[in-house]
């Protein structure tokens, strides 16, 4: 997977991921491996924090539909409808 942190640009993988978690249970990820991933060139957590929480702000405003929080140990993912849903095209 890959997300520029500076851009909030994501690939297909991140935007789908929200859609495919399970509806019930949900999933939790550590500041610690949210940093592991996507944090590359951060040396400070406090850093890292404050730009990845500016950048879901600016994913949040394209992708209405993301559940998600984000609290001091680290994200709650919440299954969400995917960005793009699809369409079905009717034969002639």
């Amino acid at each position: 997977m890959y997300f520029n942190i500076h851009s909030g640009s994501c690939a297909p993988a991140e935007r789908d991921l929200l859609h495919r978690i399970d509806p019930k249970k949900g999933a939790f990820v550590p500041w610690v491996s949210l940093k592991e991933q996507f944090g590359h060139g951060y040396s400070r957590m406090n850093n890292f924090k404050r730009d990845f929480r500016t950048t879901l702000k600016q994913v949040h405003i394209v992708y209405r539909e993301a559940r998600f929080d984000l609290d001091d140990r680290g994200m709650r993912l919440q299954n969400s409808r995917p960005p793009v849903l699809r369409r079905l095209i009717g034969r002639a």
